[in-house]
């Protein structure tokens, strides 16, 4: 006789939720006959299903017959956003910080067995409380052979240019996620309010994440924002609005590595000549160094060229034009887009290590957030970046 087990709706729910699914993907995920479907739905399952939930929500098989989700210590970073505004961190960034930390777990686990588990000594290599931005904007453009003064025409547009810098720093060993989900559902979308970014600062195997809900010249902003808290030793997640000393210090270093201040004054000079709007000249500085109209008019006040209002002005400017885009949805190639979710670095090393039978097909699937069929599809299409 088949035992079976009685588990609460409540949290048969909480375990669908966090696998960011809903509760009858779960259900058709663990029940093959659709028959039987409708028990499962009402939290009656076998010893191996209950078996399986439990190791899937990683919690004791005893928490399973609680009558209401167990309390669990979620995964924490220093938060170093504008805490007066900012948005309350919501269950999906929490979902996404996870994720990206199980990642980082079995990516160290992987470079410990194949015996290349090595400290990466620019992780805090600067002390930010006794360095200036510019040395550190310097460092890291040294760290990864970029020359902003010699390569800017030659980038292409801002898609290219946040390509080539993520393979660029992803080269050195950063994992690089990018992502406006969480995992791969498309109904729990992140929101540039609540973060912009975050930084992890494992010696062995530090790692970005960069919410790409935001407009593109902003991530690339993001980006070196996020490498800087690597290259300081601070992590934590940020909104790069510059309220406390590490963000300022790390957007200073971002402004940088992409609007050295010479080139800047030099370029501002130039319009303003031409045109003595502000706003006009902030747009048109901005398109020079394809970088945010946000990012350049802080570079703009830091360096007393306007008055800081401006921050204001262009920041609601930038809201309401993101408030005309919030629905447009370009479709896309979601080949392309899994690889940057999943940090094409680890993509790269999960596909090979599943396709040379070092792990399970089910097991790379399940680090990519894809279903195993997704993952020899996957692989088929990246075959040449190999």
């Amino acid at each position: 006789m088949n035992i079976e087990f009685q588990i609460s709706k409540p949290v048969l729910e909480w375990i669908a939720d966090k696998q960011a699914k809903d509760i009858i993907t779960l259900a058709q995920e663990f029940v093959a006959d659709e028959k039987k479907i409708e028990k499962f739905l009402n939290g009656l399952v076998t010893k191996s299903q209950a078996k399986d939930l439990a190791k899937l929500a990683k919690i004791p098989f005893g928490f399973l017959f609680l009558d209401k989700p167990p309390e669990m210590v979620r995964p924490t970073l220093p938060d170093f956003r504008n805490t007066l505004k900012a948005e309350p961190l919501s269950n999906n960034f929490y979902e996404v910080l996870e994720d990206i930390n199980n990642k980082i777990d079995w990516y160290k686990d992987f470079l410990r067995e194949e015996d290349i588990l090595d400290k990466l000594d620019f992780v805090g290599r600067f002390d930010y409380n006794k360095s200036r931005p510019e040395d550190v904007a310097k460092d890291i453009a040294m760290s990864i052979g970029f020359d902003i003064r010699t390569k800017l025409n030659n980038l292409g547009n801002k898609d290219n240019y946040l390509s080539e810098l993520v393979s660029s720093f992803e080269s050195i060993g950063i994992l690089v996620f990018q992502s406006g989900i969480v995992k791969n559902n498309t109904k729990k979308p992140l929101s540039v309010k609540e973060f912009r970014g975050f930084a992890i600062t494992d010696i062995y195997a530090p790692a970005v994440f960069i919410n790409n809900k935001d407009e593109k010249s902003a991530q690339l902003f993001t980006l070196l924002h996020e490498v800087a808290h690597l290259w300081i030793g601070q992590e934590g997640i940020s909104d790069w609005d510059g309220k406390n000393h590490t963000e300022k210090f790390c957007n200073q270093v971002a402004a940088y590595f992409f609007m050295p201040d010479d080139m800047f004054i030099t370029e501002w000079q130039k319009k303003a000549k031409v045109d003595d709007n502000k706003f006009n000249i902030i747009y048109e500085i901005s398109k020079f160094f394809k970088i945010s109209a946000l990012a350049t008019t802080i570079k703009a006040v830091h360096l007393n060229l306007i008055p800081s209002f401006y921050i204001n002005e262009v920041r609601k400017q930038i809201d309401e034009q993101l408030l005309k885009n919030k629905n447009k949805n370009s479709g896309g190639n979601p080949y392309a887009s899994f690889p940057l979710r999943n940090s094409k670095r680890l993509t790269k090393i999960i596909l090979t290590q599943a396709l040379n039978q070092h792990i399970l097909l089910t097991d790379a699937a399940k680090l990519l957030n894809l279903k195993p069929t997704t993952v020899m599809e996957l692989y088929s299409k990246m075959q040449d970046q190999f």
